[in-house]
């Protein structure tokens, strides 16, 4: 039976929940009689609309969970359409229907996920990850912290490293499938970011990241799309800030949500993210990149070894900082929250690429 995708968290019903046990567990689904729902991500700006549902059952031997987590399309109609353009729902539903290609700790159980391209709708059922502990955004991720989840993220790289069934790029990756549109975008960002960085930045930062700029010749933006082709690819999220990163103290693991920007891609384009602009203290990403690369199976590691790993790396630390430079020309830098997230963001990530003196790679 087709599920029906909700318009509106009130249409998470129980007549609605029961179709989709029967489709997820068939006979042995309980039968829902009461849906409380709690709407977690109204704000405009969100892509969907998320909601915690706590699930009253008839009989409650029957098989399905006390509580989930639903994502549904959003209100927000200019953002349905920044959806649509870059196919975010049918990146999320395409990951969550094919969870069982990189099995992995590090993956919120999905019991179902559908979208329909006709009107951009999207619906995913997920595991409860109530209880978990996000970090502050401004403040990101210690080392710690950083270094539980490059084991798993390991993990989902080689699972699917050099498959070939991927629809879709990563959007931090985009350039790769035209780097055309990628430079004209770059060049009109720029153009909008030059002078918040000057703001946002401390001065030698500030400074650093006109110098950084200063490289980037239409010629040389071309190299780095060709340097970054010829790397290994595997499925990458693209997007790993705190707010994407759970952790679950009674479980004691870290859990990767919101793949909207999910595609084919270099593995270290997601190292260049998590290392660069979510590690709060960046001076130890050396020893992180050998903890990565030790969990890559030995498969991997005899086609693309730890010297290649960081050759390639501050080129993805100055691919990154140029997608966010584009990303952030669309932020709403007015909001007083996003202004901090960008600014914290932006800090470390200058900071990586100016302690990997990225600027010289065209020397």
């Amino acid at each position: 039976m087709a599920i029906i995708i909700p318009q509106h968290p009130d249409e998470l019903t129980p007549t609605w929940f029961d179709t989709v046990w029967r489709e997820r567990f068939g006979r042995r689904a309980a039968t829902v009689q009461a849906v409380y729902r709690t709407v977690l991500s109204d704000q405009v700006g969100a892509m969907c609309e998320g909601v915690r549902c706590v699930l009253d059952y008839r009989d409650p031997r029957g098989e399905a969970p006390a509580s989930v987590f639903v994502k549904v399309t959003g209100t927000n109609s200019v953002n349905r359409q920044v959806a649509r353009f870059f196919h975010l729902y049918a990146r999320e539903v395409w990951f969550y229907q094919h969870t069982s290609l990189w099995s992995s700790v590090a993956l919120p159980a999905v019991y179902t996920a559908a979208h329909d391209p006709a009107d951009e709708a999207v619906v995913v059922v997920l595991e409860d990850l109530a209880g978990h502990r996000r970090r502050d955004p401004v403040a990101g991720l210690d080392r710690a912290d950083v270094a539980a989840l490059v084991a798993p993220l390991a993990g989902i790289h080689a699972a699917g490293w050099q498959r070939r069934e991927y629809p879709f790029v990563a959007l931090c990756a985009f350039g790769l499938a035209s780097a055309d549109t990628s430079i004209a975008r770059y060049e009109a960002a720029w153009t909008i970011m030059a002078l918040h960085l000057a703001a946002m930045l401390p001065p030698e930062l500030a400074e650093y990241v006109h110098v950084w700029a200063a490289c980037w010749t239409p010629a040389r933006q071309q190299a780095l799309h060709d340097r970054l082709g010829r790397i290994p690819r595997t499925l990458i999220h693209g997007d790993l800030h705190p707010d994407d990163l759970l952790f679950l103290p009674d479980q004691q693991r870290w859990v990767i949500v919101d793949w909207q920007t999910c595609g084919a891609g270099p593995a270290v384009l997601d190292l260049a993210y998590l290392l660069g602009a979510t590690l709060g203290d960046t001076a130890h990403d050396t020893a992180l990149l050998r903890t990565y690369y030790d969990h890559l199976s030995p498969a991997i590691a005899r086609r693309y070894t730890y010297d290649q790993l960081l050759a390639d790396y501050p080129w993805a630390l100055t691919s990154t900082l140029r997608y966010v430079i584009m990303v952030g020309a669309q932020v709403d830098l007015r909001n007083d929250g996003l202004k901090r997230m960008s600014q914290a963001l932006l800090t470390r990530l200058v900071a990586a690429n100016h302690r990997w003196h990225t600027h010289q790679l065209w020397t």
